[in-house]
């Protein structure tokens, strides 16, 4: 898949994704050793505390529940590519 070609450093993986379940795609990712070193930062907007207990459980780095802050986004994603302010 495209993951392979061009092996980011980080995905925003949104877990309510139309005829594609997010927490399969995060146990998927988490599965293949090429993208063992991949951060993911799970995104939803519903059922915010059982979605972020599922998405940790399937590999998740870090959890958003949008509505959220530019700001919030930010230092997470500088935490998870180890940016220092």
């Amino acid at each position: 898949h495209k993951m392979h070609a061009f092996l980011p450093e980080l995905v925003l993986l949104d877990l309510n994704l139309p005829m594609l379940d997010g927490l399969k795609v995060c146990e998927m990712v988490r599965a293949d050793e090429a993208l063992k070193n991949l951060k993911i930062l799970a995104v939803t907007g519903e059922n915010l505390a059982e979605m972020r207990e599922k998405a940790f459980q399937a590999g998740a780095d870090d959890f958003l529940g949008k509505p959220f802050l530019s700001g919030e986004f930010a230092e997470k994603v500088k935490r998870l590519l180890g940016i220092r302010p």
